[in-house]
């Protein structure tokens, strides 16, 4: 490979080449790494890891067998306390009966009928946006078709009125042309 060198003058020093004062480059050999880590990693080669330990299972539980159970008594109603204002009354509980369960009913499931309702409500919020919507839109559609028919309305009287005046203008010069003739005439 050609090796250039460029010369400005009589200076000869951007000849030599800029790198030659840095140190030289670093041996061939690669560096040996400490003495206790390759006895660490020797020793690590050279021993098994363990097994790993048994999974702890829980002791076997024994069955269940469902006990009989005496039905509760049923509560006694409370009595109404007598109100100062009529109030409406609230619906009567009923004692459970021996068929029916004591276990209170569980509430709807949240995702069985909230978001139905959610649903519609968000249904009728839109419906009753865009409607105002519209009815926003339609008054200023109204509002501006009145506003657009008032303007023709004044066009036309100031198109009118343009028309009088030119008439009037004309009247007005043809009686002034006809004095000038008369005084001209005299």
């Amino acid at each position: 490979m050609a090796r250039y060198q460029f010369s400005y003058g009589d200076d000869d020093s951007s000849s030599e080449n800029p790198f030659s004062h840095t140190s030289p480059p670093p041996s061939p050999s690669p560096p040996t790494p400490p003495q206790a880590t390759i006895a660490h990693a020797n020793a690590l080669q050279a021993t098994p890891f363990p097994p790993p330990p048994a999974p702890i299972l829980p002791p076997p539980h024994p069955p269940i067998k469902p006990s009989p159970s005496p039905a509760p008594a049923p509560a006694p109603a409370p009595a109404p306390a007598p109100a100062p204002a009529p109030a409406p009354a609230p619906a009567p509980a009923l004692p459970p009966s021996p068929t029916t369960s004591t276990k209170p009913p569980t509430p709807p499931h949240p995702t069985t009928t909230k978001p139905h309702a959610s649903s519609l409500q968000k249904i009728i919020d839109a419906t009753t946006w865009y409607r105002s919507l519209i009815e926003t839109q339609e008054r200023e559609i109204s509002e501006a078709e009145t506003k657009r028919q008032e303007a023709e309305r004044k066009s036309q009287e100031m198109e009118e009125k343009m028309g009088n005046l030119e008439r009037e203008l004309e009247v007005w010069r043809g009686g002034w042309e006809e004095s000038e003739r008369r005084a001209g005439g005299l």
